[in-house]
């Protein structure tokens, strides 16, 4: 290129170039772009795209669309920059002109899209309900028609939408945005905040969320008033773009890459810098209705748990979940809390004529829990075996354990080293292996309880009892490292997923400026507030002092940690509402049943 050299525009080149800072970081001119290779010139576009350097994206396409006149992707990317702009009627006019080469799902969505920010929600709508036409299944036209109808306040409308978008995908990052949106839009920021921290935890490894869901995320939590996670979405993003330009740098960009000679040896294609992902169907766990039941197996749960537990209905997830370990099946169970994730194996441990459940639970006051929340009629058919118990009690219920005098017994994971123990299991014989709050086996395995990484070792000792793996909180990195470490096979677990989403949630932050106005808060908060709470703090000094300045002003309060001799009383007295608010460590809480708890602070 000449220093005469000139653009479409009668402007010298140099002069354009100059004007695109990204393009001179990325050491890349106008006419390097022309001469690169489909998925390199691509990568370089969708960058562009993505982080917003628009003009310099105009530039390139301005090079490029003349020569290139049938490639569609092109025309899109101009839409696409023009609709970022506001300019509506060119994006329209581009579009217009790309339907004409090749019609798509994608393309008329995007048209939509653009109809709908110009503010013409009929056009928008119809071209909604044109695709639902076509492609009755489509993931990305019901997503469409929810956004139209949200735009033009049609709540029922919207919620119709999404709701049948769930039936396709319930716990897609499409439904998630949409969901968000939907609340966000009514002013219910409490049901917004549980979608929106559903699909920040939606990110991983293997497949990131992408830009713009940052940036949605980024822009909710600001407004939302939740600063500390907008200040951190805001971080991935300034990370993701620091990575992705280095590594666009680093590439291969040179107009002759794809003509150069090349090594012997298997080919690898490029790779194009847009979020690298799998598509999205891959990433979803299966919707309850695709879990088989049968008839027989229904009218034996029902029944069953209508005539040990006095339970008419079921809750979701619940019967397959049941029906899935009867039939023998490892099965990883998320539900929410207070989901009914108890019964799906108290159940069946009482429906089978012999043989024990052996349900490994990480905490002494969560094993009391689930063992005094049974009926009275099966409680004596249930155990705890834990540190707690002194040697006498230890031997008899030992020896118990071997004569099958118990259908479900409750032990940490610890216990799965001590041979007597593995010896009166085996002495009793296995029905199945239950890791109750399985996501322990991820976040506590690899730090303070080494032992939840032995579990699937054991399990092979043990012959390989049937496994079921229940937890309420299992984002896809969790999910994966539960599952590949607890089963040989991991492709044949079962895995049933309830909706996870806590609405009637909601999290707030107080913030002090010393010690004493953090205790004045703390006191009036506790005051205030009807129902139990918990207030967790960081040692067992500070447990005892809050306890007792809440005690000094009317509260009733107890405290809790692992040094106090009677852990199991104030446990009793929290959960027959003799003590209102525990003050504790975290040795406490995990699991509690209780109707009434209407708090839970972390004094920080």
């Amino acid at each position: 290129m000449t220093r005469r050299s000139r653009d479409a525009t009668n402007q010298p080149v140099e002069h354009i170039e100059g004007q695109f800072p990204i393009l001179k970081e990325l050491e890349l001119t106008l006419s390097q772009v022309c001469g690169l290779g489909v998925n390199e010139r691509n990568r370089l576009l969708y960058f562009l795209l993505r982080w917003e350097h628009v003009d310099a994206l105009h530039a390139c396409l301005d090079r490029l669309i003349p020569h290139n006149p049938t490639h569609v992707s092109l025309y899109d990317l101009r839409a696409r920059a023009f609709l970022a702009q506001g300019r509506y009627e060119e994006a329209l006019q581009v579009m217009a002109e790309r339907l004409t080469h090749r019609v798509s799902l994608t393309a008329q969505s995007l048209q939509a899209r653009i109809h709908l920010e110009q503010g013409d929600v009929a056009t928008a709508r119809q071209i909604a309900r044109d695709l639902i036409a076509e492609q009755e299944e489509s993931v990305m036209a019901w997503a469409l028609l929810g956004q139209v109808e949200q735009a033009a306040k049609d709540w029922e409308a919207a919620a119709d939408a999404y709701r049948r978008l769930r039936a396709l995908r319930s716990h897609g990052r499409v439904y998630l945005r949409g969901m968000l949106a939907f609340h966000q839009a009514q002013g219910d920021l409490v049901t917004a905040s549980g979608y929106a921290v559903q699909l920040l935890n939606a990110d991983d490894e293997e497949a990131p969320l992408s830009i713009s869901d940052l940036r949605l995320l980024r822009d909710y939590f600001s407004a939302s008033g939740e600063q500390t996670r907008a200040a951190d979405v805001s971080t991935q993003l300034a990370q993701r773009q620091i990575e992705e330009t280095n590594a666009l740098r680093q590439s291969d960009t040179s107009p002759e890459a794809e003509t150069k000679p090349q090594t012997p040896g298997p080919s690898v294609p490029s790779v194009p810098s847009v979020p690298s992902r799998p598509p999205e169907a891959a990433e979803q766990l299966p919707a309850l209705d695709q879990i088989p039941v049968s008839d027989e197996e229904r009218r034996v749960i029902v029944e069953a748990s209508r005539r040990i537990f006095g339970f008419d209905t079921l809750l979701p997830g619940q019967l397959e979940t049941m029906a899935c370990v009867l039939r023998g099946e490892d099965v990883f169970t998320i539900l929410p809390t207070g989901g009914g994730k108890s019964l799906c194996y108290q159940l069946p441990a009482i429906l089978d004529e012999r043989g024990v459940t052996l349900v490994i639970s990480p905490l002494i006051a969560l094993m009391k829990d689930q063992v005094d929340s049974l009926p009275q009629c099966i409680r004596q058919r249930a155990t705890t075996i834990n540190s707690s118990l002194d040697g006498d009690e230890l031997r008899r219920r030992m020896a118990h354990v071997a004569q099958g005098a118990y259908r479900l017994v409750y032990a940490a994971p610890e216990r799965l080293r001590q041979p007597p123990f593995l010896h009166a299991i085996q002495c009793t014989g296995l029905n199945r292996l239950v890791i109750d709050e399985a996501h322990c086996v991820s976040m506590w395995g690899h730090d303070f309880r080494p032992d939840y990484l032995t579990i699937g070792r054991v399990r092979r000792e043990l012959g390989d009892p049937p496994l079921l793996a229940m937890t309420a909180t299992a984002p896809h990195p969790v999910r994966r490292d539960v599952v590949h470490r607890l089963s040989d096979v991991p492709d044949e677990m079962r895995i049933v997923a309830g909706d996870v989403t806590r609405p009637n949630l909601q999290l707030s932050v107080f913030r002090a400026h010393n010690t004493d106005e953090k205790q004045r808060r703390l006191l009036a908060f506790c005051r205030a507030e009807s129902g139990s709470g918990i207030v967790y703090a960081g040692t067992r000094a500070r447990c005892e002092e809050l306890a007792a300045l809440l005690r000094r002003y009317g509260v009733n309060a107890a405290h809790y940690h692992a040094g106090i001799p009677n852990r199991a009383q104030v446990q009793d007295d929290f959960m027959s509402d003799h003590v209102r608010v525990v003050v504790a460590t975290v040795a406490f809480g995990m699991g509690i049943d209780k109707a009434d708890i209407r708090f839970i602070v972390h004094f920080v």
